[in-house]
């Protein structure tokens, strides 16, 4: 039997026995620490399951391709759809919703994006992550699961963008995958360029080309698309859909009709005057889209109007120039949906 001393007692010390190599549980925790001496042994984490690591690891933004603001399809057109994801090349893109219960790809997921099929030889799928110097110097896993209606060959990519006045952008090609025609996940790890001596201007970004391929006339499905620090894929970080839309809108907004009421001034001329605010703080003061100003009551109704000005909080009035007199006795709303657009 091993001996272990324990603290003092008004008796003396008390004398606890135990079985050699271990330690009653009853009775460690009055031992001082003094007492403790020699190497720890080994963790065995054999019996430890599953790979997920803390909340706020992915950093792409709407990796499961949730939040769709601007419609679920576009036809052959260079543009944003899924949101925070660049369709890079003149192809159709379109929202597919999966089976309930398949098993293909785990986790349940409910929408994957399918580009690509058109005549075009070259397809790129990427996305831009504010702040090149997030994952400047450092190891990052990429994981995606796709599939082609034909197999091709992918070639992951990534361009580090050092903004406004920076350094000239530096783009490295990284590994490849062969895709097949079933869903399977791929994995990418590698160590992005150190940005010591470089000029990091504003709107700085990592861009990340997660289909690159030559795949004319092929179908590309891509699905739960994650970016994390660190050597190892780990399980997809599910987030809840509200998280993934604010997320979104930071970048990329709606104002829907009738959320901009506005009074005019009188005159034919100038800017009215009323407030919408966004639901989420812009990255920079959007761009936004015209739109239709509509009578309050019914009367006539202005298209191609503008907003009066746009901050990163919201906008404010409605230009009117050259529409007319206003009547200064109705208010007047946005009667079509305002985009405003705040993208890398």
């Amino acid at each position: 039997m091993a001996q272990l001393k324990s603290g003092s007692t008004a008796g003396g010390n008390v004398i606890l026995t135990a079985a050699a190599g271990s330690v009653d549980n009853a009775h460690i925790s009055g031992m001082a620490a003094s007492k403790l001496t020699g190497a720890l042994p080994a963790i065995d984490g054999s019996a430890l399951t599953g790979n997920v690591r803390s909340g706020r690891k992915n950093l792409i933004i709407n990796g499961g391709f949730d939040v769709w603001q601007r419609g679920t399809s576009l036809t052959a057109v260079a543009s944003y759809l899924a949101d925070r994801w660049l369709n890079g090349q003149s192809e159709t893109q379109t929202r597919q919703t999966f089976t309930v219960g398949q098993t293909d790809v785990p986790g349940n997921p409910t929408y994957y994006h399918r580009g690509a099929g058109g005549a075009l030889n070259w397809y790129e799928m990427t996305q831009k992550m504010e702040d090149v110097r997030l994952t400047a110097g450092r190891e990052v896993t990429l994981s995606y699961w796709a599939k082609g209606d034909s197999t091709f060959t992918n070639q992951i990519y990534v361009t580090q963008d050092f903004g406004t006045s920076g350094s000239t952008s530096v783009g490295a090609a990284q590994s490849t995958a062969n895709i097949t025609t079933s869903w399977a996940r791929y994995t990418h790890t590698f160590t992005l360029a150190s940005i010591t001596g470089k000029t990091v201007g504003a709107n700085s970004f990592l861009r990340v080309y997660v289909a690159r391929a030559n795949v004319a006339n092929i179908v590309i499905d891509i699905a739960n698309v994650q970016l994390e620090l660190g050597s190892v894929a780990t399980d997809f970080e599910h987030r809840s859909y509200g998280e993934e839309l604010a997320l979104c809108q930071r970048y990329y907004e709606v104002i829907l009709g009738g959320h901009l009421v506005v009074i005019p001034d009188g005159s034919n001329t100038g800017v009215t005057s009323g407030t919408a605010l966004f639901k989420v703080s812009k990255r920079v003061s959007p761009t936004c889209s015209s739109f239709t100003l509509a009578h309050a009551n019914g009367g006539s109704s202005y298209s191609g109007r503008t907003v009066g000005a746009a901050s990163t909080y919201g906008v404010r009035g409605a230009n009117y120039g050259g529409a007319g007199q206003l009547s200064t006795d109705w208010t007047y709303s946005n009667d079509t949906a305002i985009t405003c657009d705040a993208e890398l």
